[in-house]
């Protein structure tokens, strides 16, 4: 049995705001900013 793939189009970048995190995780914006920097360092 032969089986195909199929392909999906390679994106350039993917992004999203600290606000959307904050939302979609339901923590505060504020501890979402202090998470980020947190792992930017």
């Amino acid at each position: 049995m032969v089986t195909t793939m199929n392909t999906l189009p390679v994106l350039k970048s993917l992004t999203i705001t600290s606000r959307e995190i904050a939302e979609l995780t339901g923590k505060r914006h504020d501890h979402v900013l202090r998470d980020i920097d947190n792992i930017m360092k």
